[in-house]
């Protein structure tokens, strides 16, 4: 589905804050590159992975690799993404 958007001249895949950016300074759409340069993301090569033995709420044990430096308290889940 992507590669077929892609392969039309007049679609263009991009983020919210580029559309906001355009909404408020548009440029025409035959402009060379209408909504800037891409950004490119390429996380960082230093992780060391560690893994960590985590309480559920339910007192069961689960298990996650984590490249933070300590693990949380508990497994991070839903209305507590920080394992606090």
């Amino acid at each position: 589905f992507i590669d077929h958007l892609q392969s039309l001249a007049d679609v263009y895949l991009i983020t919210v804050d580029k559309t906001i950016d355009w909404i408020k300074n548009p440029r025409p759409v035959d402009a060379k590159k209408p909504f800037g340069e891409c950004e490119v993301h390429i996380p960082s090569q230093k992780c060391t992975p560690r893994a960590c033995g985590l309480k559920m709420t339910d007192g069961a044990e689960r298990w996650m690799t984590s490249c933070v430096s300590d693990c949380p308290k508990t497994y991070p889940w839903l209305y507590n993404p920080l394992g606090q």
